[in-house]
C-alpha cells in the first residue's frame, strides 16, 4: 500500500498544487516536497532508514540537474530501493523522445504530462 510520497519540482507552485491534490485524496498519505534534484538526493541519503517513499513524482526539466540526473543518481545510490519505490516522470514536455526515453528507461513505472489529476493518482494508488 502505498502511504509515502516525495514531490521532485523546481516550480513551487507545482509542488503546492500537487501535494494539495495528493492531501485530499482518501488515502491517508504523508507527503515530501523538494525543488531540485541535489536536494532530493540529499533528503533520500538523510532520510533512508526513516522515510523511504512508496512513490516519487519527477519532473524532468529543471535547473543544474534534470530529472535524467536524478534517474542516474538514483540508480548509483538507492540500486536497493529501485524495484520499491515507483518512478514517475512528471512534465509538461509532450515531446516524443522525453515520453519514450522515460519509457524505455527501466526504473521510470509510466510518464505522465502534467497536471497530475485526481484520476491519475487515483489510479496510481490503487
Amino acid at each position: 500500500m502505498i502511504k509515502k510520497i516525495l514531490l521532485i519540482d523546481d516550480d513551487q507552485v507545482t509542488n503546492f498544487l500537487n501535494r494539495k491534490l495528493i492531501e485530499q485524496s482518501s488515502t491517508p498519505l504523508e507527503v515530501k516536497s523538494v525543488n531540485n534534484v541535489s536536494d532530493a538526493i540529499t533528503f533520500l541519503r538523510e532520510n533512508k532508514d526513516i522515510w523511504i517513499p512508496d512513490v516519487i513524482f519527477i519532473d524532468i526539466f529543471m535547473p543544474i540537474k534534470s530529472g535524467w540526473d536524478f534517474l542516474e543518481e538514483f540508480q548509483q545510490e538507492f540500486e536497493s530501493h529501485a524495484t520499491t519505490i515507483k518512478l514517475y516522470m512528471l512534465s509538461s514536455s509532450t515531446e516524443d523522445e522525453d515520453i519514450n526515453k522515460a519509457k524505455d528507461h527501466f526504473l521510470v513505472k509510466d510518464y505522465i504530462t502534467k497536471p497530475l489529476t485526481s484520476n491519475i493518482l487515483g489510479d496510481i494508488l490503487s
